[in-house]
């Protein structure tokens, strides 16, 4: 092996063992400065909800149990069918607009009978995955 392999060898030997090092404590960090070299590792820090955070849930205000939203299938943009506004009557697969990504168009349609509660991203707007466009109000019955 070449001297330079070696010594790269040895330096992801010694980043290995640093990362072990981390893993097994609550260090949030790691600086080491040596010959002609200097590593910080340092730890992503998640907050996790507790138990108790998770198990609450929260309260459903007044006619919320009927909205429905209406997510975006894919990152790109969206575009809609036409200016929806609140209260405009939709009917179940009626093509609400489309996320162009790649130039492909992914439609989207009114997953229930009812009206528009809220408009929640414009028209022309960059979407993310799963992320809401529509709250839709079931029709009454």
């Amino acid at each position: 092996m070449a001297p330079c392999a070696r010594q790269m060898s040895r330096d992801l030997d010694l980043v290995d063992e640093l990362l072990a090092l981390v893993e097994g404590t609550d260090a949030i960090a790691v600086d080491v400065t040596g010959d002609g070299f200097s590593i910080r590792i340092r730890r992503r820090v998640v907050r996790r909800k507790s138990a108790s955070e998770s198990a609450r849930v929260p309260a459903s205000r007044k006619g919320e149990d009927s909205l429905q939203q209406v997510k975006s299938p894919a990152v790109g943009i969206f575009s809609a069918e036409k200016e929806w506004k609140v209260g405009d009557r939709v009917v179940r697969g009626a093509l609400l607009g489309g996320v162009q990504s790649l130039g492909h168009i992914s439609e989207i349609t009114a997953p229930i009978d009812g009206a528009i509660h809220a408009v929640l991203t414009p028209s022309g707007a960059p979407v993310e995955y799963g992320q809401a466009l529509f709250a839709l109000e079931a029709a009454k019955r």
